[in-house]
């Protein structure tokens, strides 16, 4: 079994990124996008990770904007349009940081004001004066979410989150998304030729986002995004776990550094040489707490042979540590990352627990999405 927490800022785009690994969408007449506002609740600084596509890889740039008093003017070097994920840097070290996602595009302008994470004003060219509607249309039921995220977290936090509780606040969740659907679909409806629309597809399944596409008039489906919806509406276009996890198998594990559980720099390269496991997990994961037993199972049995690295997603720190010391996990532990430390993008996690399995000369052996039998019965052929 497979288990995706209840819906947060940075999960909202797998399938999107994974779409846009065959994407490039270009812009010619400028090499820059100008960003700028007023931020109530950043006054030091902004980190910008910008997702942009070359040669069939996802490159991540990070930028650091320094505000005063919560105000920035910046322009950054911009050649395709591309995903913009902006964080509160204060809250970076958290798995949830403060932010938003939105598609800059090269020669344009976006300004903002307000809060990240909560609510903010977006203005400056035709596109964000268009996408401020698209923003105000999803605000209340994002606002519903992160209420609904936040009691979960208290629950589990106390260690009381069952699972008839877990499946009844999914339940919550699915209505709200449900909603939300219904609100997007509505607007764009009205509003066919509002190219911002695009930005909608963030917030869908694939299935609904090629449903609102035919809704979107020829001017927008034809227009600077349509590459993007090419991908998207295509029928060669794989949706199942097992052929996206086909993908990467048999190719170059992504190198990556991240905290461990002392805070101490980790690197991955620096496992060369030996089999690795890489298991994404939370603490708020029913399927993946379950699992740990039988992960020490096999930690034991083939000790010496393989190094299991568990990459915490999702967690506050303390919920981390807790879980960690509670389970006596004795393998090594590190905390995901934003932008581009986020290695569960990396690695286009969608599901929780994921193990990736990686061979000495570090290649991507098998990716198992899910509490699967079908993991410890390849590690036992691995090493029979």
């Amino acid at each position: 079994m497979k288990q995706k927490k209840l819906s947060s800022l940075v999960n909202l785009v797998a399938l999107f990124l994974t779409v846009m690994l065959a994407v490039q969408c270009t812009q010619t007449d400028s090499r820059h996008f100008h960003f700028k506002g007023i931020l109530a609740n950043a006054k030091d600084s902004i980190t910008v990770s910008l997702v942009s596509i070359e040669k069939d890889n996802m490159q991540l740039h990070d930028t650091t904007i320094v505000l005063r008093d919560g105000t920035f003017d910046a322009m950054l070097p911009l050649e395709d349009i591309s995903l913009m994920q902006v964080f509160n840097a204060s809250t970076r070290g958290n798995n949830n940081p403060e932010g938003l996602i939105i598609f800059a595009i090269p020669g344009e302008e976006l300004t903002v004001e307000g809060r990240l994470g909560d609510s903010c004003r977006f203005g400056g060219s035709d596109f964000y004066r268009q996408y401020n509607d698209v923003a105000q249309t999803i605000l209340p039921f994002q606002r519903r979410i992160a209420n609904l995220t936040h009691a979960y977290e208290q629950l589990a936090a106390k260690g009381t989150v069952s699972e008839e509780k877990m499946t009844e606040l999914t339940r919550q969740e699915e209505t709200i998304i449900n909603q939300r659907t219904k609100a997007i679909f509505d607007f764009t409806k009205a509003h066919p030729d509002d190219e911002a629309s695009v930005s909608f597809l963030l917030y869908l399944d694939e299935e609904s986002a090629q449903k609102l596409i035919k809704v979107f008039s020829p001017k927008v489906r034809n227009g600077r995004f349509r590459k993007l919806i090419q991908a998207i509406t295509s029928p060669q276009r794989e949706t199942e776990d097992t052929q996206k996890s086909s993908k990467q198998e048999g190719t170059a594990a992504p190198d990556f550094t991240l905290h461990d559980i002392k805070g101490q720099s980790f690197t991955l390269s620096s496992l060369r040489g030996k089999y690795v496991v890489l298991d994404f997990w939370g603490s708020w994961c029913g399927w993946c707490i379950k699992g740990i037993p039988a992960m020490k199972d096999s930690y034991n049995k083939y000790k010496g042979k393989l190094e299991i690295v568990g990459i915490n997603c999702q967690d506050s720190e303390a919920d981390w540590k807790k879980a960690v010391k509670d389970h006596a996990m004795p393998w090594i532990q590190v905390a995901n990352g934003v932008g581009a430390s986020d290695v569960a993008r990396l690695y286009r996690v969608e599901g929780f627990p994921t193990k990736v399995i990686i061979d000495p000369a570090g290649k991507v052996l098998k990716v198992v999405v899910g509490e699967d039998p079908a993991f410890y019965d390849y590690l036992d052929q691995l090493f029979k």
